[in-house]
């Protein structure tokens, strides 16, 4: 048996300016077609500079050979995510249509090996987990500052909320995954700020502030929720990893803690103030809706999960097939599915857990579940033995973003999203790194093995 190789621990600048560029540059290239027509050339531009770029990339890392660690696929998340592959593979057989079925079981497998990848990239190599976390930074960065942009403009000329769902556009496509990607991101912009000096740390602490004033005005209720959520939960994880480092390291940690969680509530307070008496009231009603599930948006939401139930019932074993839910979905709801522009034609539950139990059936589910038990499982685990400071608060970071991700996918469907799927694909290949991270290392990828992580990103846009 090999000896264990010590882990590396310095941060990893060259892994940080290629992962941050790579999901820059894939949020840009996801975006082109529904940017503003104005700022279209530019972005057509800017995509195809960096397609030429990940094309050499790709062709640069396929002249590398691969060596995996058994680990790496010997673990309980990448078995359960190779099961919901297998799983997804197997509805083919049911569904009504089987291209979509195909379709959306390549997907699945394109993602999972985005996660091996990356896993690869990161095991045994703690600086570069760090410098992953920290490339999450720049992009809540970047979209934050789109984000208020366009809602600056939408201002000036609809007003506010109910128009913003579709004006907030471009990097993320939608207000409710541009908050959502936000929420994502926001724990490692605020980890970025603790652990780093100087330039990094005022523009993470920007960060903060912005993300807080977005995550307040755009108004998407399953994000309070899960912003709630995760922070109860990963106060708590901090609380007890901080006892166990002692008095010293305690007081330190609740102090980091403390300063950004104010500062994400002075940035929505700045941006209610921001808001004006129009804004404020739209605010308000929009809180009222929380205790009226029948209402609105919510109202509809309900309909879709009583009718993906009504499905499940008829299609308990495999499910309606993968990507059959939006075909089989008009049978079941008969003439209602036409109740309102929005849902005109619906094409998802809008909750990812039913979603998956309606095409994949209950071997699905319980693959997904499991895996998502599993990572936050293994992550409070890695926080509580956190040699350090630093590792501590990234695994509190990790456990944000997992638990924000957990439950705001009850509520809408972020797993379609590429963009926010490469995200957390990349948040779960970190703490499935840092799990793993005491095993030996086996093999090389390639002469630059950082440039994977543009190689597989180009891979799941164009599966997409």
């Amino acid at each position: 048996m090999k000896a264990s190789r010590p882990k590396k621990t310095s941060f990893d600048h060259r892994a940080f300016r290629w992962m941050a560029a790579g999901l820059v540059g894939l949020f840009l290239v996801r975006s082109w077609k529904t940017a503003d027509p104005e700022v279209l050339p530019r972005f057509v531009v800017v995509a195809a500079v960096l397609g030429v770029v990940l094309l050499l990339a790709v062709v640069r890392t396929l002249r590398g050979k691969l060596v995996l660690d058994r680990s790496i696929l010997r673990n309980a998340v990448a078995l359960a995510w190779l099961a919901g592959v297998v799983v997804s593979a197997a509805s083919i057989l049911v569904a009504v249509n089987r291209s979509e079925a195909l379709f959306a079981s390549l997907r699945a497998g394109v993602f999972f090996v985005l996660f091996v990848v990356l896993v690869r990239l990161m095991l045994g190599n703690e600086g570069r987990v760090r410098a992953a976390a920290a490339a999450l930074g720049p992009l809540a960065l970047v979209l934050g500052l789109v984000g208020a942009y366009q809602l600056v403009r939408a201002v000036d000329t609809v007003g506010w909320i109910w128009r913003t769902t579709y004006l907030v556009k471009g990097l993320a496509g939608h207000r409710n995954f541009l908050v959502q990607t936000l929420l994502v991101t926001l724990p490692f912009a605020a980890w970025s700020m603790v652990v780093h000096r100087g330039v990094k740390r005022l523009l993470m602490t920007g960060t903060v502030l912005l993300s807080g004033g977005l995550i307040a005005v755009l108004m998407v209720r399953s994000v309070w929720v899960a912003a709630i959520v995760a922070t109860a939960a990963s106060a708590l994880l901090g609380a007890a990893a901080a006892r166990k480092r002692g008095a010293s390291s305690a007081r330190g940690i609740r102090r980091h803690v403390a300063i950004a969680v104010g500062l994400l509530v002075t940035g929505a307070v700045i941006a209610l103030v921001l808001l004006g008496p129009s804004g404020r009231t739209a605010l308000a009603q929009r809180l009222r809706t929380l205790a009226q599930p029948a209402s609105g948006s919510a109202g509809g939401r309900l309909f879709l999960w009583r009718t993906t139930l009504h499905m499940v019932r008829d299609h308990p074993l495999l499910g309606v097939g993968g990507g059959n839910w939006r075909i089989v979905f008009p049978a079941y709801a008969g003439n209602r599915h036409m109740m309102r522009d929005i849902w005109k034609t619906p094409r998802r539950p809008h909750n990812d857990y039913l979603w998956i139990l309606a095409e994949n059936g209950p071997a699905g589910l319980l693959a997904y579940l499991a895996m998502i038990a599993t990572l936050l499982w293994w992550t409070a685990r890695t926080t509580l033995a956190a040699r350090d400071v630093p590792s501590m608060l990234l695994g509190v970071a990790l456990f944000f973003a997992e638990t924000a991700y957990t439950v705001f996918s009850a509520f809408s469907f972020p797993r379609e999203r590429v963009g926010l799927s490469v995200v957390v694909t990349l948040v779960f290949a970190m703490a499935t790194a840092l799990h793993l991270g005491e095993r030996p290392q086996a093999g090389k990828l390639g002469r630059r093995p950082l440039l994977a992580l543009t190689a597989a990103a180009l891979a799941v846009t164009v599966a997409a």
